[in-house]
């Protein structure tokens, strides 16, 4: 059951609640780490580290449709 499989994560989780912390989405569970980092962070940092390739930036893509993905979105042009 669902149910039963997000207690297991939580309780894995339990003992590092300082370090990280679970965001539910619709059918997501994820493990966060306790920083102001999240997908939205790794989008713009890809950004950041591979806009000055030869030719121009690369074109950036994500597909999601939770509401866990929605840092990401908010990241992108």
């Amino acid at each position: 059951r669902v149910a039963d499989l997000c207690a297991a994560v939580a309780w894995a989780v339990a003992p590092a609640a300082d370090l990280f912390q679970l965001k539910a989405g619709k059918m997501v569970l994820e493990v966060r780490p306790r920083l102001d980092w999240h997908k939205g962070s790794a989008v713009g940092y890809f950004a950041r580290h591979w806009g000055d390739l030869p030719g121009g930036p690369p074109l950036a893509v994500f597909l999601g449709d939770d509401v866990t993905d929605e840092d990401a979105f908010a990241a992108l042009p």
